[in-house]
């Protein structure tokens, strides 16, 4: 990774506090998923994706979760959350979701 600002190779890690508000948002949903997205569309529904501007600046994106789509507004405080994101052959995948605060 480089330094996109100064250029340099050293980077330090920087902590990050997993909460933020929604910057924007959409919903993938069968047939309109990206390939990336395809399997797990298939073994879980839709998906409600968002853009995520976090407390220390960086957006990042990421599913959203314990939310329904009508409940969603840009600005809407979220926090970072550990769940399930799905099962396949017999092996439970978990990551980062944001759900509201």
């Amino acid at each position: 990774m480089i330094c996109l600002k100064c250029g340099s190779k050293e980077l330090e890690d920087y902590p990050l506090k997993g909460i933020g508000t929604l910057f924007t948002f959409t919903v993938i949903a069968k047939g309109a998923a990206p390939t990336e997205f395809d399997d797990q569309q298939a073994m879980t529904g839709d998906l409600l994706v968002g853009i995520v501007a976090l407390e220390e600046g960086p957006k990042i994106a990421a599913q959203l979760t314990d939310l329904k789509a009508d409940d969603l507004y840009i600005g809407m405080p979220l926090k970072m959350v550990f769940r399930r994101l799905y099962e396949q052959e017999g092996v439970i995948r978990y990551s980062f979701k944001f759900s509201s605060v």
